[in-house]
Order: structure tokens, then C-alpha cells, then sequence
């Protein structure tokens, strides 16, 4: 007898859920309506306790089961929106906002997938980091087995819709702003003010609060105002140029070709996926999988005559019509001035120079400068070139 009591209640709860949110509820089969009518008025009184906390539990599943389906439903409906008629949502919000209500906001934005959370920017004295924490513990230790809300920290898009205070709701259709309200979490009214030909003002339709939040932009634009820029240009500047003299090349003492095996040996297994791609041991070229098909150029750029060197190479290339990519590394800068240098340089051999890093060293095989780097069967090969020592130690003088 429980059990089809159980059974009843069930469809019915069902039912009625349906009949409030749905067009179309489902109704009962015959056999079910059939029985309920049989059922004297005294029925309930002959359920034990036990039988009426198991027939409110389900009840409540059944409840929770219709609400999950509209939900669902709803969202389904959204995605299959045309582009055209779909409409964005921005709920305007900050730490500032009362525990409760920004806990709507999310759970808001966790169920309608057109809703996203904008935040103007970090509290004072914290990072992006510290954020994400606080985010983490807000959507609670499940938050991984639920559609994550969309959340973005967007001052602009603040500063673009004038929002003064939080929450603000408003609706986009692509980039348009359509109309917003303060005052209001769910976008429920101002969706159907916006259907109804309403555009605003509509100013502000409940509690606001102040944003906690300063405008990232303007924090920025404030830090870059205390920065002494030509300082740290200075400084950076010294940085390089202390960088590539720690790591300098000789000059070349003669003209010859060499050539650089750039194979390796495996030491470890290389595994993807329980796919072994590399076992250890294996000796690999990369040049037989990725094939190098630029030129390479290393000269230290200071030296007058390596520079112009550099120059008839460039001329060279220009005769012969070679169109091949070509890189140019520096060893060398001047200690001053040495972007402004570094940019006449590049202007007049039409290629930017890049700075000289060590770990080029060993992977091209390069001892000395200047030398051209190219690949040739499967191996690279360095010329290197002799300049004059005369021009050498001058220029050595002039740094």
C-alpha cells in the first residue's frame, strides 16, 4: 500500500512542478488517477511516521529533479539561440557586495550561462593569486562537478557602461549595451522592461553599495606616473650590456669552415599518453625533423670591421637575389645609449640585430665571430672569417 502511495505522490509532485513552469505538463497514465480516486480521505492517516519522512524525501527529490530539468531546459534554450537574438548579460559586482548577495550572483551565473560576473579589479595590497583563492573558497570544495560560472575582472568594460556602483545588471547584444539597473541581481525585470520597448535610465531599483574595488586602470596609470623611466632604461641598458659581456665571443683567428653535429643522445624516456616516443639512448638530429632554413649571423657589431663585413655579406645576398630568412645576433653593445645604437644598427642592414644569448653556443656549435650559420646535410655549418686585428683593436678603443 506505501509503495503505490509512494508511486502516486511521486507523479504527482511531478506533475504539479511541471503544470507551474512548463506549457505541457505530462499527466497522470489511467491506471495511477484511478487509484488515487479510490483512496478513502481517512488513506493518510494509516501512514506510519517512518512511511511519511520516506514520502517527503521523495517528494523533495522529485522537486529537486523537475527544477534540475527546467534549468537544463532553460540553458538548452539559450545556447540555440540564433547569434542574432541571443542577449548577453554583465552583472556588475565587487567584494564589496554583502556576503549573501554575492553568493546569488554566483549561484545566478552558475545556472543561466549568459551571465557573466565583471569585477573592476583587485583589493588594495592584493594579487591576482589571492583572488582566485577567495574565488575558490566562495564556490565552495564541488565546485569542479558544476558548470563553472563566467567571471571575468574587466575595468574597461566598467568605465564603458559608467557603473558607479554595484550591482548593476545589463544587458549586450554582441558589444551593444542595451540597457542596464542598478540595484539588482537577477536580470529578470530588466529582461522584460527591454522586451516591453523600455530603454531607461533606470537608475538605481534597489540597495547599492560602494565599489571596493579601485579601478585596475587607473592603479597602473598611477604606478607608471612614480616609475623614473629614463632611470630604468638606464638601468636595463646596463643589464645588457653586462649580460653579453659575461658571455662575449673571441674573435675569429682565422678564416674556416667547421661543422656542428647537433645530435643528443636520449637520457631519459620520453612518454606520452603510456606512448613511448623516445626510449633513452636513442641519439636524435633535430635537423632530420625540423629542418633549420634560415642563415645565421653572429659578429660582434661594435667592431667597424666586422660591421662592415656584415654590410658586403648583406650586399651579397642582395646580388645574388637570396631571399632565405636570415637572423643577426650581436655579441656586443655600447655601454650608453645602446637601444638607440642597437636600432641605427638594424636600420641600416635592413634586418633587426637580436642580442647574443649562450646557450647558442652549444646548440650551433659557434666558438667565434663573425661567423654565418647554415644547415647542410643534416649537419650546420660555420664559416668563420678573419677580420683585420688593426681594425680589431680600434675598435676595442672607441668602446
Amino acid at each position: 500500500m506505501v509503495s503505490r502511495w509512494i508511486a502516486a505522490l511521486l507523479s504527482l509532485t511531478i506533475a504539479h512542478a511541471a503544470a507551474e513552469t512548463l506549457p505541457t505538463p505530462t499527466p497522470l497514465d489511467a491506471d495511477t488517477r484511478a487509484f488515487i480516486a479510490a483512496q478513502p480521505a481517512a488513506a493518510d492517516a494509516r501512514i506510519g511516521e517512518a512511511d511519511r519522512v520516506a514520502i517527503d524525501a521523495i517528494a523533495g527529490r522529485a522537486r529537486d529533479m523537475v527544477d534540475a530539468s527546467i534549468d537544463e531546459a532553460a540553458q538548452r534554450a539559450a545556447l540555440a539561440a540564433p547569434a542574432s537574438e541571443a542577449l548577453r548579460i554583465r552583472l556588475f559586482v565587487s567584494r564589496g557586495l554583502p556576503r549573501a548577495d554575492l553568493a546569488a550572483a554566483l549561484a545566478l551565473a552558475e545556472r543561466d550561462p549568459r551571465i557573466t560576473l565583471v569585477f573592476r579589479g583587485l583589493l588594495p595590497n592584493t594579487r591576482l593569486a589571492d583572488f582566485k583563492f577567495w574565488l575558490a573558497e566562495q564556490l565552495g570544495p564541488f565546485a569542479n562537478l558544476r558548470r563553472p560560472p563566467h567571471i571575468e575582472i574587466d575595468p574597461p568594460a566598467f568605465q564603458t557602461a559608467n557603473v558607479q556602483f554595484v550591482p548593476v545588471v545589463a544587458l549586450y547584444r554582441e558589444q551593444t549595451l542595451l540597457a542596464q539597473v542598478g540595484g539588482m541581481l537577477d536580470p529578470t525585470w530588466l529582461e522584460a522592461a527591454h522586451a516591453n520597448g523600455e530603454r531607461g535610465p533606470f537608475g538605481a531599483r534597489g540597495p547599492v553599495h560602494d565599489i571596493a574595488e579601485p579601478d585596475l586602470i587607473s592603479v597602473m596609470q598611477a604606478r607608471a606616473r612614480m616609475i623614473d623611466w629614463r632611470a630604468y632604461a638606464r638601468e636595463q641598458q646596463a643589464a645588457l650590456y653586462r649580460s653579453l659581456q659575461a658571455h662575449a665571443l673571441p674573435s675569429a683567428r682565422q678564416t674556416r669552415t667547421r661543422w656542428h653535429d647537433p645530435s643528443f643522445i636520449v637520457q631519459d624516456p620520453i612518454v606520452a599518453e603510456g606512448t613511448v616516443i623516445a626510449a633513452a639512448g636513442l641519439r636524435v638530429n633535430p635537423l632530420l625533423h625540423l629542418p633549420f632554413t634560415q642563415e645565421l649571423w653572429v659578429l660582434d657589431a661594435t667592431d667597424p670591421a666586422q660591421w662592415q663585413l656584415a654590410l658586403a655579406w648583406q650586399a651579397q645576398r642582395a646580388a645574388q637575389g637570396i631571399t632565405t630568412r636570415l637572423t643577426v645576433l650581436t655579441t656586443a653593445l655600447p655601454e650608453a645609449d645602446s637601444l638607440r645604437w642597437l636600432d641605427t644598427r638594424s636600420r641600416e642592414l635592413g634586418v633587426p640585430i637580436q642580442l647574443w644569448r649562450a646557450e647558442f653556443a652549444a646548440a650551433f656549435g659557434i666558438a667565434a665571430v663573425p661567423s654565418r650559420v647554415r644547415a647542410e646535410h643534416a649537419r650546420f655549418r660555420i664559416d668563420e672569417t678573419l677580420v683585420s686585428v688593426a681594425a680589431g683593436a680600434q675598435s676595442h678603443a672607441d668602446r
